[in-house]
């Protein structure tokens, strides 16, 4: 027997009341609504159902005492009532209004009794993933005129940066935190990365959500979680924002599971012009990945009985090399001249590229006092002298690298951890800058390919020393008395910047003063030191004039006060930097040897006349040469062991005429040998 209800029979009866007119009946309050909230998708009509409607009966949604929408009548069975499109929670009345008795079997509607059911209606909102977003306040990664601040682009910061994610018109109650998919096991899982640092709760508004720290380029997107009874769970709706491309039937999910893609979900993607090649599939419990050669990425969920697949927003955030790394130079900060220094970086990046640019370090930014407020500056051990300070040299992070540097060594990638270059060929005190260098993804849909790259200038420059050249083409002039020197020696073709000591000994005392050979301007090459540049106790040295304008003339070569030297010495000779103290002994020496016996046939002559010049036993291995009037005037003689002998000129004056003696000898320092002779013209 069929169950009677109970709600048609109270209908029942009220419509005999109405019918015999023998009172006056209200509508039916505790008809059967639903138990559940009614869920709907943002932005679409809910439909709410009626269960038992009694005929003659109007029904109304309500809300805060306002009629919505076109009301309907019951039918004895189930009617539905219809909202407007839904954007927000609500929780609705149904007000039931039924025509008056006198008219309900005349069939002309009239007012009769209202009242409102019992049971209210709860409408909860799903999520609207197709709210817009961006990466606050920071600069593009590609600069162009067509983009805006709120456009989804990429975003470029510096390593360790937080940023702000704005999230425009934002869903009242539901929860937002930031996130990227990380691939693991290869790439065949997907783990979920949280990058917020706290969860936000939408109000309608535009929101904004903190990240923590970023160290390395990452894809943000926007988890959305709307939680509809907190007391039931997983009563839960969430997904990325983003849209929804196309829907696949749920056998393919076994495919997904096994890491492929059907051939409907294929065509699909073809369908919609976004060829997909070499696709990868990676598996979360809640969605699947998946990734093309392209680097497109889409998410693919459950929903009811079928699978969507979703191009999720993407906010692409760069992120630059870390610029504060520990750089030093590999095994001291000395090195010989015309070598390589070995320079040592710690945490490098696999993410990025080094190279190191190195240069010159002017006189002027030694420090040899007073340290000036407000800069940094570079300290280097000596040893056994005075610590060397130089000012660090002003580089801009994001900037170019400074005109006077250049790349030096080979470009190499970071290893994660210490990462070792070494520079070219060092003639000259560097700095050494470590660059920094990424290559960034640039999300160009008409280039899918297209790379753009970042660099930084790493924040610590480091300073090399170099030796002075321990074989510079030196050479040396001394005047012969006989079987000595007469007491100096000439020096010429020295290395500028450095101070040469002599000694009879290599750890002898200095049998003179240092010659020094002086650099030309920092700032003008064209120009000498002037007195403003140099600095006693460093590079103040007393130079000879040349010929000719002091501000840009070449001095002339340095002339040293020795005791006479005796034929056969060897000096020893140590080069020292005046900037640095950072000294080397010079390879070879240099060697006095003994001249022979060289006069004059005749020492006063006729005007007008010539005279021979006679070498007596020339030495084998010597060259001889007459020079007068500033200029050598005959062609080289060998030595032989034999005389030779030279014509002078003819004599119209009292002069002195020079006999130059030099050695070819690759063992040893050039020394160039002269014999003064005078002659005198005869008095009538």
């Amino acid at each position: 027997m069929k169950a009677i209800n109970h709600l048609h029979v109270r209908d029942a009866r009220d419509r005999l009341i109405d019918l015999l007119k023998i009172g006056q009946t209200a509508p039916l309050r505790d008809l059967a609504v639903v138990d559940e909230p009614v869920i709907v998708a943002f932005d679409t009509p809910a439909q709410i159902p009626v269960n038992d409607s009694q005929r003659d009966v109007l029904y109304h949604l309500f809300e805060n005492g306002a009629t919505l929408e076109n009301g309907a009548y019951g039918n004895g069975n189930k009617v539905e009532l219809s909202t407007a499109p839904i954007q927000a929670d609500k929780t609705l009345e149904i007000h039931a209004r039924k025509r008056k008795a006198a008219e309900i079997f005349a069939g002309a509607p009239a007012e009769g009794h209202s009242t409102t059911l019992h049971q209210k209606i709860s409408i909860k909102v799903g999520l609207d993933l197709l709210l817009k977003a961006w990466i606050a306040n920071e600069e593009h990664l590609e600069k162009s005129t067509l983009h805006n601040a709120t456009d989804a682009r990429p975003r470029l910061v510096d390593y360790g940066a937080h940023v702000q994610v704005t999230i425009a018109k934002s869903q009242v109650g539901i929860k937002y935190k930031l996130v990227s998919l990380q691939l693991a096991q290869g790439w065949k899982n997907v783990d979920e990365i949280e990058l917020s640092e706290n969860e936000v709760t939408g109000n309608r508004s535009d929101i904004d959500l903190d990240t923590q720290s970023f160290f390395e380029d990452t894809d943000i997107r926007i988890k959305a979680t709307k939680i509809f009874d907190a007391s039931a769970e997983g009563n839960a709706e969430t997904g990325f924002l983003g849209k929804a491309l196309f829907s696949a039937a749920m056998e393919n999910e076994t495919d997904l599971n096994n890491h492929a893609l059907s051939a409907e979900f294929v065509q699909k993607f073809n369908d919609l012009g976004r060829e997909i090649d070499e696709a990868t599939v990676s598996v979360n419990s809640a969605f699947w990945l998946i990734t093309d050669r392209n680097r497109a990425e889409y998410t693919v969920r459950k929903e009811d009985d079928r699978l969507i697949i979703y191009e999720d927003l993407i906010l692409p955030l760069k992120v630059r090399a870390n610029a504060n790394l520990t750089v030093s130079v590999d095994p001291a900060p000395i090195v010989d001249y015309a070598a390589p220094a070995s320079v040592k970086i710690l945490n490098t990046q696999t993410s990025a590229d080094y190279q190191l640019f190195a240069g010159g370090i002017r006189d002027r930014d030694f420090l040899h006092g007073e340290i000036p407020p407000e800069r940094e500056i570079i300290t280097v051990n000596v040893p056994d002298e005075p610590d060397v300070q130089v000012l660090m040299p002003e580089t801009n992070l994001h900037g170019n690298i400074p005109v006077n540097f250049s790349p030096t060594g080979l470009v190499q990638s970071g290893t994660e951890g210490t990462l070792e270059l070494t520079t070219e060929l060092l003639h000259e005190d560097s700095f050494i800058l470590v660059r920094a260098m990424k290559s960034h993804f640039a999300h160009d849909a008409s280039d899918p390919e297209k790379i753009i790259e970042s660099a930084v200038q790493v924040k610590q420059v480091v300073a090399v020393l170099v030796r002075p050249n321990p074989d510079p083409a030196l050479n040396l002039i001394v005047e012969m008395n006989g079987d000595k020197t007469n007491g100096s020696v000439l020096v010429d073709d020295g290395q500028p910047g450095i101070f040469y000591h002599f000694f009879t000994q290599p750890d002898d005392n200095d049998i003179s003063l240092p010659a020094y050979f002086h650099k030309k301007d920092d700032l003008n090459p064209v120009l000498n030191k002037g007195l403003d540049a140099l600095k006693i106790g460093v590079d103040f040295a007393i130079t000879r004039n040349g010929e000719g304008d002091p501000l840009t003339v070449k001095p002339k070569p340095p002339l040293l006060a020795t005791d006479p030297l005796s034929a056969g010495t060897e000096l020893f000779i140590r080069a020292l930097k005046a900037q640095t103290r950072a000294g080397v002994p010079l390879l070879k020496s240099a060697l006095i040897k003994a001249v022979p016996e060289i006069h004059l046939e005749n020492t006063e002559v006729e005007s007008g006349k010539q005279t021979k010049i006679k070498i007596v036993n020339s030495h084998v291995g010597d060259k001889y040469n007459l020079f007068w009037n500033n200029a050598l005037q005959r062609a080289w003689k060998a030595g032989t062991g034999n005389d030779l002998t030279f014509n002078t000129p003819a004599i119209n004056s009292d002069m002195t005429i020079e006999v130059h003696i030099i050695r070819d000898d690759a063992t040893s320092i050039s020394v160039k040998r002269v014999v003064r002779l005078f002659v005198k013209v005869q008095s009538n």
